[in-house]
């Protein structure tokens, strides 16, 4: 057993775990005391529009997201990726608004792309059924 212990303490020492120390020797002096934290980000969305071409720019603040035409619209905060919408219409567009607020993030030849904001869902919607049930206004960036 004192030698598996007195291995096991070898393991340690070599692998820098701990290190011996004097048994007169100095205590170490106090690490210096960390840095005061830098403010954390306000935890703003960033939204880049991601163009059929292959290139992006970055929404300003207060944009309308249906000024982005690409082919994606891709949703940042504090530099992750949250969301990544693809803006190309496919077809099926519900007639009828199942949510009561929510915004358009893109229009596609009569349809819309509403997103109901507190669980991210999208869907495809005629824009006179946004019209009609008063939620056709844009999201901003």
């Amino acid at each position: 057993m004192n030698r598996f212990v007195s291995a096991v303490a070898a393991f340690a020492l070599a692998a820098g775990v701990f290190a011996p120390q004097a048994a007169n020797a100095a205590p170490a002096a106090a690490a210096p005391a960390p840095a005061t934290p830098v403010a954390a980000a306000t935890g703003e969305y960033d939204y880049y529009c991601i163009g059929v071409d292959g290139s992006s720019y970055m929404l300003r603040p207060g944009q309308a997201t249906t000024d982005c035409h690409g082919s994606y619209l891709k949703k940042y905060i504090n530099g992750n990726q949250v969301a990544s919408y693809h803006l190309a219409y496919g077809g099926g567009a519900a007639q009828t608004v199942q949510w009561n607020t929510g915004c358009v993030l893109a229009v596609a030849s009569g349809v819309a792309l509403f997103v109901y904001p507190p669980s991210g869902a999208t869907a495809w919607i005629v824009q006179g059924a946004l019209t009609s049930a008063g939620l056709y206004v844009s999201c901003k960036a």
